[in-house]
C-alpha cells in the first residue's frame, strides 16, 4: 500500500489515547486526499465504468464474494496467472480481474478480532507503476490485506461478464 496503510486504521487498540486516533486519523484524510490527486491525475489510465463506480464509494464496504485465480496457455506454451475478486454492493456483482499477475501476496491475522468484517472491502488502491505494472491493494476486515502486480486491470459489472460467457460457447 503507499496511501491506505493499515496502522491508519488501527484506532480500536485498548491502550490508543484520543490524540493517537486524532493523528491517525488525520493521516488516513491526508492519504484519501493523496489518492484522490493521484486518481484524477491519472484518470485517463482507468476504464471510465471503473473511475464512476470506484468515485462513488471507493468500493468501501462492498462484500468480497470470491477472489478466484484462473490459469491461460498462450501460444508460445507460456502459463499465465489471472485473479478476479469479485464484489458485491446492493444486489449488483463487480469484478476486479487482474491479468498476467506478477506478484500476488496476501497477510491474515489468525487471531481475527473481528471475523465479521473478514469480507468486508474496506480501501483499494490501483495505480501502475514506472514498468507500466498495475498495482491493486486492498485492505478488509482490519486484519486482512492482498497485493495484486499485473500486466493488466481491468473492470467488469456483472453484465458485462455474462455477456463475455454467453459468448465464448461459441
Amino acid at each position: 500500500m503507499k496511501y491506505f496503510l493499515p496502522e491508519y486504521l488501527d484506532i480500536y487498540s485498548p491502550n490508543i489515547t484520543n490524540e493517537e486516533i486524532e493523528q491517525k486519523n488525520l493521516k488516513w484524510e491526508n492519504s484519501c486526499k493523496e489518492y484522490s490527486k493521484y486518481i484524477q491525475k491519472n484518470a485517463r489510465l482507468f476504464q471510465k465504468s471503473f473511475l464512476n463506480e470506484y468515485r462513488k464509494e471507493g468500493f468501501h464496504d462492498y462484500k468480497i464474494k470470491n477472489i478466484h485465480t484462473e490459469f491461460e496457455n498462450y501460444k508460445n506454451k507460456e502459463i499465465k496467472m489471472n485473479i478476479i475478486v469479485h464484489l458485491e454492493s446492493k444486489g449488483i456483482d463487480y469484478f476486479l480481474i487482474s491479468k498476467d499477475v506478477k506478484n500476488y501476496s496476501s497477510s491474515f491475522d489468525i487471531e481475527m478480532k473481528h471475523p465479521q468484517l473478514i469480507n468486508d472491502y474496506l480501501n483499494g488502491e490501483y495505480y501502475r507503476d514506472e514498468q507500466r505494472l498495475w498495482h491493486h491493494n486492498f485492505l478488509f476486515g482490519f486484519y486482512f490485506e492482498i497485493n495484486i502486480t499485473s500486466k493488466k486491470f481491468i473492470f467488469k459489472k456483472s453484465e458485462d461478464m455474462k455477456k463475455d460467457y454467453d459468448h465464448s460457447d461459441h
